[in-house]
């Protein structure tokens, strides 16, 4: 495949780093030449692209830190940034720290949200103690992501709980802000960066070499959608790269799922995974329009594939107003990624009764038409399907369409891949109920995995469960 001649993702990134008026730096990362660098190059990649200078808060927390931070702010760094050092007593003091300062330099009204929006925390994961990247994600209870993975973790009374692998180097809401993401919530509402990459490639090589199933690096926030804030066009710094190095050295299958086009500085290697989170591009418009315009991504992924990559999946979010969008988009990946050797997760609106309450406050036009998809023969905004949700006499996980409009949508796809020629890509959901999808799965409309987030075994073997001791 030729490169992509029009680029308009690049804008569109630089657009992102644009909105960062506040950078908060973790005092650790200034006592590691290599992480203190990483936080250099993102303030050079910003000059590059003639952007102002940021307000950088220097976040520390001993003698050691605070010295560091002055060699930092007086050294190559003193011309692109102005500087404020914290001293603090820990690290859970970051982000009130930060919200204070965002305020009183920029915006003295600010909502904690808006600041957040606005500001990008660069951490080093594990505090001041040991580094844990890898954990298993094990929030899915109740929906496919939970019920249909495999164990992850045996309790005495014989119960399991089940789910898949995750890796938190990016912590919260992205860059993209899509308004209906399941990080709409307080506590992940920050964008969250760690840059102690060595502890990873330890951890990797330490506890999880030749680990069989992917390493989910896309669950916890976007990756991609960071990268070439840090990365030099040549690739130098690239946070994906390193992690594709990474895990080739420990024999680890990594799998990324982005809504920002894969750089084509990446060098593909041992086994990894690739996925995008793609619409229409009218859908895309509206739901998604910090990320990549949808030829680029998809186009990226179909780059990805020929440059090394392995086992292609398309989360597709499905927004059936505008169901007149999705038929010649589906001819465009069969186009792009042929007739069979990739997979399709179809993301059908569902939302926490307090997450679709906070989504209500913060994107009230979107919100509009979310509470027509749930609820399509109603009249109820999102937050009264939220509030009735919350006082109905059962608990409800998530409020979603009806189970024959979903069921509707599973069966359209269905149809219309295998007339396309695609009988043979799997159709999975994401996290959906399983009650609700059981029968469709029987009537084989739908597999009932792997889905995006839960990737495919790096060797065609039998599923089986993980070690009683695993997480100890």
């Amino acid at each position: 495949m030729e490169t992509i001649a029009a680029d308009r993702t690049q804008e569109i990134v630089r657009d992102n780093l644009n909105r960062i008026r506040l950078l908060s730096v973790a005092g650790p990362l200034l006592c590691d030449e290599r992480q203190a660098g990483r936080v250099l190059r993102l303030l050079c990649t910003r000059k590059r692209w003639g952007i102002d200078q940021p307000l950088v808060m220097l976040a520390v927390h001993n003698a050691e830190e605070i010295a560091a931070a002055e060699l930092f702010q007086q050294g190559t760094a003193k011309d692109l940034a102005r500087f404020v050092v914290k001293e603090q007593k820990g690290h859970n003091e970051t982000v009130g720290h930060a919200i204070e300062l965002f305020r009183s330099e920029f915006q003295e009204d600010a909502d904690p949200f808006t600041a957040k929006r606005q500001s990008l925390y660069l951490t080093r994961r594990g505090g001041k103690g040991t580094a844990t990247f890898v954990s298993p994600f094990l929030g899915g209870q109740g929906t496919t992501c939970g019920e249909w993975t495999r164990p992850m973790v045996r309790n005495a009374d014989g119960t399991v709980v089940k789910g898949f692998m995750k890796a938190s180097v990016a912590v919260g809401f992205c860059p993209v802000e899509c308004p209906y993401c399941y990080l709409n919530m307080p506590y992940t509402d920050g964008m969250d960066i760690a840059l102690n990459w060595e502890d990873l490639a330890t951890e990797l090589r330490k506890k999880w070499s030749g680990y069989e199933y992917p390493i989910n690096f896309g669950e916890t926030s976007g990756l991609v959608e960071y990268d070439e804030w840090f990365a030099e066009p040549d690739g130098t710094g690239s946070m994906i790269q390193y992690v594709i190095d990474s895990c080739a050295t420990a024999q680890v299958t990594p799998f990324f799922l982005t809504k920002i086009r894969y750089p084509q500085y990446l060098k593909f290697h041992g086994k990894v995974q690739v996925g995008i989170s793609l619409m229409p591009e009218p859908v895309r418009q509206w739901i998604a329009p910090n990320g990549s315009p949808a030829d680029e991504l998809l186009d990226s992924l179909a780059w990805a594939i020929e440059a090394g990559a392995i086992d292609p999946v398309i989360r597709m979010t499905a927004v059936w107003q505008q169901i007149d969008t999705y038929l010649d988009f589906l001819a465009l990946c069969r186009d792009r990624l042929g007739k069979t050797g990739w997979r399709l997760t179809l993301d059908i609106l569902r939302f926490t009764p307090t997450t679709a309450s906070i989504i209500a406050g913060r994107y009230p036009e979107a919100a509009a038409v979310f509470a027509r998809e749930i609820a399509p023969a109603a009249s109820s905004s999102l937050r009264e399907l939220a509030r009735n949700a919350k006082g109905g006499a059962e608990h409800v996980k998530k409020i979603r369409p009806p189970a024959d409009r979903q069921a509707e949508i599973f069966l359209w796809f269905r149809e219309h891949l295998n007339r396309l020629g695609c009988s043979s890509v799997m159709l999975t959901p994401c996290k959906g109920d399983p009650e609700e999808l059981t029968p469709l799965a029987r009537l084989k409309v739908i597999s009932a995995m792997p889905c995006a987030c839960y990737g495919v075994s790096s060797e065609p073997r039998a599923l089986r469960p993980l070690p009683l001791k695993l997480l100890e």
